[in-house]
């Protein structure tokens, strides 16, 4: 099986300057990130000769109209150490990858850990990166980890440089909740990356809570590029939402989406399950079975809670259209959890749904500005319950919140965003261009 999209026309947008390559690098499988394949098509649509670069091949491959996929297997990130392989050695690697790690590991075991890392990140992003990144007139950098190979690629080719930062880094967690080892790749990175917005010829991120963050931590502002869907890469699930849940259309079923993380609290939703028999939750992400299912302490509330893993990012608005609304649980963790436009809160737009929020400052702004949505603290357990009430009752409050998300999708789309992201980063071609001249 792949994963392939409808053909698309380009905007010729370069003026007839065509054949000039453009490489999208994500860290991590295309299949899982919805952005980089908006950003590829969005790049060949531009006129580019798209190139999309995956830091970990995707499995089942992604094909995409006009644009290139190329790789290299086995992606680490940031945060990560040497994978376990097999037998007694592995089970020392994980033992001692486990210690280096925690938070009462000493400074000279962080560091031994952070040696190891060093040698990983070296091995892959910089020499991986140098070995496999192909020429371009343009490399645009999803995360910072590819950096230094870019930078060296950008200084023999005469490419520019594009970065688009997710999240803000430095400051995904407070200093009070990282480890010894976690400290020590988060200033490693924070090096990197100061570098990475220095050189960039075009800086982009989510939202403007992330790009304020930015600003006082770099001196310089990104440009932003909301995260919204973009239905023209959608593909049909092989099972519905309530196929894969057993639940018949009558049933409530309502979704958390997006890949599980540290700030998140699912308290609230946990208390609202027990005083409501009717509804059910569905998680559409990877590692809730270890986080909330160790939250569940009830029987009576353990069978009506859903995982649903390995969605490729094209299905999930489809498959979440079945569900009758979505919850985004996410607390004020850390400065970027503050001011985050999560993924899941655009996709849940995008397929219609009843959005209840927990009153993040971007979040709330965008609901205001559009007239959708709820918001309630993940550990209000009274007001998660009398909003949840609505939607299991399908009330008349549910119907105008349903009818309110479709109005507010009609505005919050990618196309809206494109042609932003294309006068960037044609700008940039063109710019560097005429220095050259």
């Amino acid at each position: 099986m792949v994963i392939a999209y409808q053909a698309i026309g380009r905007q010729s947008a370069l003026d007839k300057t065509t054949d000039i390559d453009a490489v999208i690098i994500t860290p991590v499988s295309a299949r899982r990130d919805s952005r980089v394949l908006k950003q590829g098509l969005s790049v060949a649509r531009a006129g580019f000769r798209s190139i999309l670069f995956e830091g970990q091949c995707s499995v089942p491959p992604v094909f995409l109209p006009d644009v290139k996929v190329v790789g290299m297997g086995g992606a680490i990130t940031q945060s990560e150490m040497p994978a376990t392989r097999q037998g007694h050695l592995g089970l020392l690697v994980a033992t001692l990858r486990k210690r280096v790690t925690s938070p009462n590991a000493t400074w000279v075991e962080a560091w031994i850990g952070f040696s190891a890392y060093l040698i990983i990140f070296i091995r892959h992003f910089v020499a991986g990166g140098l070995r496999y990144l192909p020429p371009a007139s343009l490399y645009y950098l999803n995360e910072y980890s590819f950096f230094p190979a870019v930078w060296i690629k950008s200084r023999l080719y005469g490419a520019a440089i594009a970065y688009d930062a997710r999240d803000f880094y430095v400051g995904i967690e407070t200093d009070e909740n990282k480890t010894p080892f976690q400290k020590l790749v988060a200033r490693f990175g924070r090096m990197i990356e100061k570098r990475c917005v220095q050189r960039a010829s075009v800086f982009t991120t989510v939202g403007e809570g992330i790009a304020a963050l930015f600003e006082r931590e770099y001196g310089r502002r990104p440009e932003t590029i909301h995260n919204v869907h973009d239905d023209r890469i959608d593909q049909a699930p092989p099972r519905s939402l309530r196929e894969r849940t057993g639940l018949q259309k009558e049933a409530t079923v309502v979704v958390i989406v997006g890949q599980a993380k540290p700030g998140q609290d699912f308290s609230g939703v946990l208390r609202a399950l027990e005083r409501l028999p009717g509804l059910n939750v569905a998680t559409i992400g990877n590692g809730y079975r270890e986080s909330l299912g160790a939250a569940i302490r009830s029987k009576a509330v353990e069978h009506r809670v859903h995982f649903i893993e390995n969605v490729p990012a094209t299905e999930v608005v489809p498959l979440i259209r079945d569900a009758d609304a979505a919850l985004l649980v996410y607390y004020q963790r850390s400065a970027n959890y503050k001011n985050s436009l999560p993924n899941g809160f655009f996709q849940a737009v995008a397929a219609g749904l009843p959005v209840l929020h927990s009153g993040l400052p971007e979040v709330t702004r965008l609901c205001n500005e559009f007239g959708f949505g709820a918001g309630v603290a993940p550990d209000d357990a009274e007001k998660m319950t009398e909003l949840l009430r609505h939607v299991v009752g399908r009330s008349e409050w549910h119907g105008d919140q349903k009818r309110q998300s479709l109005q507010a999708a009609q505005e919050l789309t990618w196309q809206k965003e494109e042609a932003r992201l294309q006068q960037l980063l044609i700008g940039a071609v063109r710019s560097l261009r005429a220095n050259k001249g």
